[in-house]
């Protein structure tokens, strides 16, 4: 009689130590996929710089020194990425190994803005789709979701922006037909607003309201009203030149 008690605690306490078991394990693999995420999330960050500071250079052949120094700041992004073990060979599918080469072609004047600006969103859209942490029907992990889905969101936002901003300036600068710029931007701008929208419905509360500070307290706002009017009209605000707009 005494044994069966026994028993039966013996392998309540298996069980129990197995479920914590595989709870560390689960957590252990998530941790590993939030670092990955952060250091593909700095990468993203370091090259839409670089993007901006090698897209003017080409331009007028300004802002060389920060362009330099920036690309500084992205080698030492991607050698952490690279250390990564679930990031082998990385640089051979996301457009990194070119990276070198684009750069030659940028100090040598070879490249075109168009050209330039294609190859840096071409990288950021691949390691965008890299960049992804699930919590799944994991239940203790579902506090955290909203703020991992905002994340995302909020990387692929950057990505697209950057491109319509570019353009505009280029288009400012090159003095193109603004209803031939404008034109080439609607989709982009789309795509970008349905990010926006995903993210109003997906992300966390905090992350939401930071947003909406961010919406009424920084040059943000007006940004996209600038874009949004040139979108509409299909013409240049003459209130921007081309350097306000930078």
């Amino acid at each position: 009689m005494a044994i069966v008690p026994l028993a039966l605690l013996v392998y309540f306490v298996i069980q129990i130590y197995n479920e914590k078991t595989e709870k560390i394990g689960v957590l252990d693999h998530y941790l590993d996929r939030i670092e990955l995420s952060a250091s593909i999330s700095n990468v993203i960050d370091q090259l839409q710089t670089e993007r901006r500071y090698s897209f003017g250079y080409v331009i007028n052949r300004e802002w060389k020194t920060e362009m330099l120094l920036q690309r500084a700041k992205t080698d030492s992004a991607v050698q952490n990425l690279s250390r990564s073990e679930q990031t082998d060979s990385i640089e051979t599918y996301t457009f990194l190994d070119s990276l070198g080469t684009i750069r030659i072609g940028i100090d040598n004047l070879v490249l075109n803005p168009m050209q330039v600006t294609s190859f840096y969103t071409n990288t950021l859209f691949r390691l965008n789709t890299l960049n992804l942490v699930s919590a799944g029907n994991i239940t203790y992990l579902q506090p955290v979701y909203g703020d991992l889905q905002a994340q995302k969101l909020l990387s692929e936002m950057v990505t697209y922006l950057g491109l319509i901003r570019a353009n505009v300036y280029y288009g400012l600068y090159s003095q193109a037909p603004a209803s031939q710029t404008a034109e080439g931007l609607r989709s982009i701008y789309d795509i970008y607003k349905s990010y926006e929208k995903e993210f109003r419905l997906k992300g966390s509360l905090s992350a939401i309201q930071a947003f909406e500070k961010m919406n009424v307290n920084t040059d943000y706002r007006p940004t996209i009203l600038y874009i949004e009017n040139f979108l509409r009209t299909g013409q240049f605000d003459s209130t921007y030149t081309t350097e306000r707009w930078w």
